[in-house]
């Protein structure tokens, strides 16, 4: 009996040595380092958790989406769309202006998807177009709390959140160019102030490559450390996709998808046209399919991180120009003097924003994706992409 129980003690124990052997085997093939802690500037009295709590509040969204994309809807159904939505209104005036930064890089439990972010911007909008020709000080004041909101939720972010200004911004933009002749010479001056505080606080687009590369490599590791312990708790891999994932060296994936990154960061430093997009690594595939990490795709937020700057500092040099005809009765020559030489320059090139005034008209555009100046001609904004033709005058076309 003492005998039976040594050889089935001795085969017990090596049962276990042979199962803590392999889980280990194992978890050195599955080990990555630990991802970087992000730099980043949160502010006292963040405002970011009460815009997306602002979100989850603006009532049918639909609705607002069709009245907002068509210019002759009913002014009733409209009215009766914003008075549903005074509280929305409310909230997001009164956050205008406060410090805002994003919390959290990657997608929380709470997460609320890109596209309801647009709601509360459209709102605003709806609201400018109703009050532009009436009281003008209330259509700027609603424009620069959306211009507020949708440069806020992009602050110290990633590249997630520059979609997500990106789709908030562009119904602001659709309809800024409404209340610029509106507006006095003092409105102008304020909205001129308005809009360069929003420039000059905006994320570079290094920065939000550089925390893009921590929400990266997190997203890796989150992805492969618990298959790696599934092993200690019996889990075995019955597929085969399985077995060759776990036994897949992840180090190398991981060495690779950072250097991708890093790669990515040092071309955002480049001027926009200068930039040429880092092969993808070959080493993820079977680890971490994202087609979101494709050169196209990485590209795109660049794309659009300059898009936003141009369209701000468009929108800025017109209110510089609309407030000096206002005050001294026509458009000036030129611009210099007159409004922040940093704020004139072009993201799409490296020059400064067109422009050419005098008497009673002025011009001015961003050359737009292609870097050439196309005389102002403008193009469908919402097929934007590297190289089309076309210019970014201050009135958008999507």
């Amino acid at each position: 009996m003492k005998h039976a129980l040594r050889i089935g003690g001795g085969l017990l124990a090596a049962l276990v040595i042979l199962w803590l052997a392999g889980g280990a085997w194992v978890w050195s093939r599955n080990s990555v380092p630990a991802p970087p802690a992000p730099k980043r500037n949160m502010p006292d009295g963040n405002v970011y958790p009460q815009y997306v709590e602002l979100v989850k509040t603006v009532k049918d969204q639909k609705l607002i989406q069709r009245l907002h994309l068509n210019p002759d809807s009913p002014r009733a159904e409209v009215r009766r769309a914003l008075q549903a939505n005074a509280p929305a209104l409310a909230s997001l005036r009164e956050l205008a202006g406060k410090p805002c930064a994003v919390t959290e890089l990657r997608p929380g439990v709470r997460f609320v998807g890109a596209l309801a972010f647009p709601g509360v911007t459209r709102l605003a909008a709806l609201s400018i177009r109703e009050s532009v020709r009436n009281d003008p000080a209330a259509a700027l004041r609603d424009l620069t709390a959306a211009l507020d909101f949708g440069a806020g939720v992009m602050r110290e972010g990633a590249t997630l959140h520059v979609t997500t200004s990106f789709l908030s911004l562009v119904p602001v933009f659709m309809d800024a160019h409404r209340v610029v002749p509106a507006l006095n010479a003092s409105q102008c001056k304020a909205g001129a102030a308005g809009v360069r505080r929003i420039l000059d606080a905006q994320t570079p687009i290094t920065t939000v490559f550089e925390n893009e590369r921590t929400v990266r490599l997190e997203q890796l590791a989150s992805t492969v450390r618990p298959g790696a312990t599934s092993i200690f708790r019996f889990q075995l891999p019955m597929e085969d996709y399985q077995r060759t994932f776990l036994m897949k060296p992840k180090r190398p994936a991981y060495e690779a998808l950072d250097r991708y990154m890093q790669a990515w960061i040092e071309e955002s430093r480049k001027p926009i046209m200068s930039i040429r997009p880092p092969e993808a690594p070959r080493e993820l595939e079977g680890i971490l399919a994202d087609e979101s990490l494709e050169p196209k795709a990485m590209g795109t937020h660049i794309m659009r991180h300059a898009y936003i700057t141009a369209r701000l500092r468009v929108l800025y040099a017109a209110l510089v120009a609309e407030g000096y005809r206002k005050s001294r009765g026509s458009y000036p020559a030129k611009l210099d003097g007159l409004a922040s030489a940093d704020q004139l320059a072009d993201p799409f090139s490296t020059g400064r924003l067109i422009y050419r005034g005098g008497g009673s008209r002025y011009t001015l555009y961003s050359v737009g994706p292609n870097g050439s100046d196309d005389g102002g001609a403008p193009y469908t904004e919402s097929n934007m992409r590297p190289g089309q033709t076309g210019d970014l005058p201050l009135r958008a076309t999507f």
